[in-house]
């Protein structure tokens, strides 16, 4: 299991993206690359950019060719071709953190719903789970260690409301 959870209200997102078709190992990898080459051509060198990442699909119920995967940044830029952008509604979530290769946010997401929702005491919300990447992206090989927060979105009890927050990152907010 990732450490946590640590509950927070997410704030919305303007996002900015791309998406792609398939094994949550393939597409994610491809999107990724076409939205960094996007990225590197048409903004500001240097520019750093708060990742989000939507895998959409339930892997045991959508076949491998039908899974989807959205690549996105915080972003208000205008869509273009094959891009979007969408807005991602804040709420309350219960963040997970990754600490490993990308490779294993699949099985890290299978543990979260098999082991840790059902004697969580919480229910889903009514929206998708999504990563928030920790690192920065400079374009390298995903299997190092990496840091990914893992964002479920839960209706919260009123006992989880006072659940201490020590973990800061970008979705972190007061309740």
């Amino acid at each position: 299991m990732p450490s946590g959870p640590v509950f927070r209200r997410v704030p919305p997102m303007n996002l900015f993206g791309v998406k792609r078709l398939g094994s949550y190992i393939r597409a994610p990898r491809e999107a990724w690359g076409v939205l960094r080459a996007f990225l590197q051509a048409s903004a500001p060198a240097g520019a750093d950019w708060t990742r989000v990442g939507l895998p959409l699909d339930w892997p045991e119920l959508t076949p491998e060719p039908r899974r989807r995967y959205e690549a996105c940044v915080v972003s208000d830029a205008a869509p273009e071709g094959e891009f979007f952008r969408k807005q991602m509604g804040g709420g309350a979530c219960a963040v997970f953190l990754h600490r490993g290769p990308y490779q294993a946010l699949q099985a890290v997401h299978e543990k979260i719903f098999w082991n840790w929702l059902p004697h969580s005491g919480v229910k889903l919300r009514d929206a998708p789970a999504f990563h928030l990447y920790l690192e920065s992206d400079k374009g390298s090989a995903d299997s190092g260690p990496r840091q990914t927060e893992i964002c479920i979105p839960v209706e919260m009890p009123q006992v989880a409301r006072s659940v201490s927050q020590n973990h800061q990152s970008f979705a972190q907010a007061e309740w």
